[in-house]
């Protein structure tokens, strides 16, 4: 493991139908409604969109299983919920051909419904994981574990998903992932003082 501390120094949403009006003004004409998700109640608030090869993985509410991941290939019978999970995808990244998002939990995805997994690595509490940066082959992001809230890395399996390194008593709230030269840099409140440091992933 190869940890470093330096000296202190001092993703939004867009609708698909916003935008498909975009792409509509841009060609002159009206473009058409790819797939009216919510019939039910209204709209469905299609947000955090990530392409992944010639895949589009959204989260949507559809108005029955509320907000959960979808996918697009572009045509409405490729457009499907990939699985009805607890809680609403906060972050996705393209990750390994698929897709790497983030709820309450953390799930990697193939694109299909059968190949959408929850992560393991932190049994007894909820993951939490935040600010998805992908470094080399793996991703690492802020988790909140029984050491608090720390620095994770995950490969895309369960078993790859852990903790990297606990930097402070309580908690050091990690942020500010920059990947450079082979390591990515990162703020940390770390004990006795905050600062700046960088991991080689491992």
């Amino acid at each position: 493991m190869r940890f470093e501390r330096r000296p202190r120094l001092g993703q939004g949403w867009l609708p698909l139908a916003l935008a498909a009006a975009l792409l509509g003004d841009v060609l002159g004409q009206e473009a058409p409604l790819l797939l009216d998700i919510n019939p039910r109640t209204g709209p469905s608030f299609p947000r955090m969109l990530v392409a992944s090869g010639e895949r589009l993985f959204f989260a949507a509410d559809d108005g029955e299983h509320g907000c959960d991941p979808w996918i697009s290939d572009g045509t409405e019978a490729g457009t499907f919920i990939l699985k009805d999970i607890p809680g609403c995808p906060s972050e996705a990244i393209a990750f390994k051909g698929g897709f790497l998002f983030a709820g309450g939990e953390l799930w990697t995805s193939d694109g299909t419904p059968q190949g959408i997994l929850l992560l393991g690595g932190n049994p007894g509490y909820t993951l939490y994981p935040r600010r998805l940066t992908l470094f080399g082959d793996k991703v690492v992001f802020r988790g909140t574990g029984s050491d608090g809230t720390e620095l994770w890395v995950t490969d895309g399996t369960a078993e790859g998903t852990t903790r990297l390194k606990n930097l402070a008593a309580l908690s050091s709230f990690p942020r500010g992932f920059t990947v450079l030269g082979g390591f990515v840099y990162f703020w940390a409140d770390s004990d006795p003082v905050g600062g700046l440091w960088r991991s080689d992933g491992t």
